[in-house]
């Protein structure tokens, strides 16, 4: 699954920052997340994606829910807001 990173500002403009972020997950064990924002389920179960993105002005993070579950075929990643 790819995740990705926006800005929005003021002025309603948006500009795309999923390759400017840094990635990474709570539980290795679970998933992997590389510096593009590319997931990979790697065992089943939750854990929590980080996003942080810097400036000299600015700091920010996010977090988010992920579920990976194994189906008979195939993999599923679903992402939850918090």
């Amino acid at each position: 699954m790819q995740s990705t990173a926006q800005g929005a500002f003021s002025d309603a403009s948006r500009i795309d920052l999923t390759n400017q972020v840094s990635w990474d997950t709570i539980d290795d064990s679970i998933a992997s997340i590389n510096g593009s924002g590319r997931t990979k389920g790697l065992g089943e179960g939750v854990t929590t994606v980080i996003t942080s993105y810097s400036t000299d002005s600015i700091s920010y993070d996010a977090s988010e829910l992920l579920t990976v579950t194994f189906p008979v075929l195939g993999q599923q990643l679903s992402l939850i807001h918090i």
